[in-house]
């Protein structure tokens, strides 16, 4: 069922040789039995192993490159299976055979047995309407992603599965995979190779959240997307930026799907935990995470993402400092504002951020209650790209809110802290140990947000102490002193002007002037500067 994978794999298996030109992958990510399991489970569905099936189905192409990655460390029994299986399999062997509308893609598929696709032919041309919506789809993946967004090709397979550069696609039963669909690699000795794509021959059963031409719409916007990543880089270790822009994919072509919300609890539930976390058991965390490119996207259209891919194109290696640099002002000035996009959702929605945010599930905040005349003290741990919420809410009283964070001195870090009142947010600043808020009880909410700007490591300490104090009158920074001068003047007012109607992909955009966070210096943070000129720190 898997040709030129599984020759690869059997080369592997019969010379017993590492692969020194795939990086490293982290142990905790590839626990060699359950990547056994996961793998004879994919190949062979009929299998029962220790570790119990995903409940709900997701993108299989990420264990197939981790067998690739993993298989000098699977058990060498899990080996000799694994390669007899794949011996006895190459591409499927399908009844019938169709080309799309556009001619790009060659659709194989079977008319009767276990992989059959229902015989429904309403426009009487000996095509089942099924497989007639396979290839408009894949057509419409080619104009979006190819045609649209400029993406590349992915490298031609010549006349392999027949025609002659046409990409194939096989129409499977995957159900009892657990898969969606399958993106498969055919070659492990170069940074880019040719694949081919499985999708379900009918998307009906109960294990997909997104059910018939809605499940086969997602799936091969997520999947060819995937084989037009093997052409810009396509080993394991790249696998998070791999799903998470895949999955934003499914959402740029077919808005009205939103399959991806079921993935989204899993990351708004874990904040704290690193942006590019991927593991590849049971953790939705990485399909959840493509929120992130949705920040991106509303901000910087398709360029970001794009450049993503070029750079890791231009590198042939993996690194989380690649995207970094392909991002406008890297994740120090990108990530920040996507943290704080995360907290303004469902009942906290406000215009500006999220278009779709009501739909999404509130991010995990730690309740900080305080008391007059009496001190907090409490700590926490943030991942690298991770980020804390720490929830204040005044509940009208008096005096002012004193703050001090310890924040680990091995990591780099940003404090936001969120002024919120009236279905409206304004950000101060803070130095990264003193936060000070005059008269805090005229804010519906205070939240404190520290963020974890390292791109590696996890583990991050931070203390804080906090306590309400009747002789805090002034801020320990003001909102809208632009140049840490100790106030809000016209030295302040001119660099405001300067970056007024800029968004964030416009150049010369000042961060530091979006004084609500949402990507565009405008009328709205206008108001928020008017409101503290002339106000002094101390």
């Amino acid at each position: 069922m898997r040709s030129l994978l599984a020759s690869v794999l059997c080369t592997l298996f019969i010379l017993s040789v590492a692969r020194a030109d795939v990086p490293p992958v982290a142990h905790d990510l590839l626990d060699p039995q359950m990547l056994a399991d996961r793998a004879l489970r994919l190949l062979d569905p009929s299998h029962t192993g220790a570790v119990p099936g995903p409940s709900r189905a997701t993108c299989g192409t990420a264990t197939l490159m981790a067998v690739r990655s993993g298989w000098n460390d699977l058990p060498e029994k899990t080996r000799g299976r694994l390669a007899l299986l794949l011996q006895q399999q190459g591409r499927p062997t399908t009844q019938a055979v169709t080309v799309s509308p556009s001619g790009r893609f060659r659709i194989h598929y079977d008319t009767s047995g276990l992989h059959a696709v229902a015989l429904t032919d309403l426009n009487g041309n000996g095509v089942p309407d099924y497989v007639e919506e396979v290839g408009t789809t894949a057509d419409s993946a080619w104009s979006l992603q190819i045609d649209g967004f400029g993406f590349h090709p992915p490298p031609s397979d010549g006349t392999v599965g027949g025609g002659a550069g046409q990409y194939d696609i096989y129409i499977q039963e995957l159900s009892r995979s657990s898969a969606y669909g399958f993106t498969y690699p055919e070659t492990t000795t170069t940074p880019t190779t040719t694949s081919y794509l499985e999708v379900d021959n009918n998307f009906t059963d109960k294990i997909y959240t997104s059910k018939g031409n809605d499940g086969l719409h997602v799936t091969i916007a997520h999947e060819f997307f995937h084989a037009i990543q093997f052409g810009y880089y396509s080993l394991f270790d790249a696998q998070w930026w791999q799903e998470v822009t895949a999955v934003w994919m499914e959402d740029a072509a077919y808005p009205e799907v939103n399959d991806y919300y079921q993935y989204l609890p899993s990351f708004f539930d874990s904040p704290t935990v690193s942006l590019d976390r991927f593991l590849l058991f049971g953790d939705l965390h990485p399909f959840g995470s493509a929120v992130f490119i949705h920040n991106l996207h509303a901000l910087f259209g398709i360029t970001a993402m794009r450049a993503g891919w070029e750079r890791l194109a231009a590198q042939k290696a993996w690194d989380i400092q690649f995207i970094n640099d392909a991002l406008p002002g890297g994740f120090d000035q990108v990530f920040p504002r996507f943290v704080i996009w995360d907290y303004f959702t469902k009942t906290r929605a406000l215009p500006g951020y999220y278009r779709e945010a009501s739909a999404y599930p509130l991010v995990k905040t730690r309740s900080m209650l305080m008391k007059a005349g009496t001190a907090l003290a409490d700590s926490g741990r943030v991942d690298h790209l991770g980020a804390d919420y720490l929830q204040f809410k005044p509940g009208g009283q008096a005096g002012g809110l004193s703050i001090t964070l310890t924040l680990a001195s091995r990591a780099r870090w940003k404090v936001s802290v969120l002024l919120i009142q009236a279905g409206g947010v304004q950000i101060m600043e803070s130095d990264g140990r003193q936060i000070r808020v005059p008269a805090w009880g005229q804010y519906d909410e205070i939240v404190v947000i520290p963020i974890c700007l390292s791109l590696a490591e996890s583990g991050f300490t931070y203390r804080i102490t906090a306590e309400v104090r009747s002789d805090i009158l002034k801020p320990a920074r003001a909102v809208g002193d632009f140049n840490v001068d100790g106030s809000v003047d016209f030295t302040d007012f001119f660099a405001f002007a300067e970056a007024y109607g800029k968004g964030a992909a416009s150049a010369g955009f000042n961060p530091g002037c979006d004084l609500n966070g949402d990507g565009a210096v405008n009328l709205d943070d206008f108001f928020i500067f008017a409101v503290h000129f002339g106000e002094t720190s101390g």
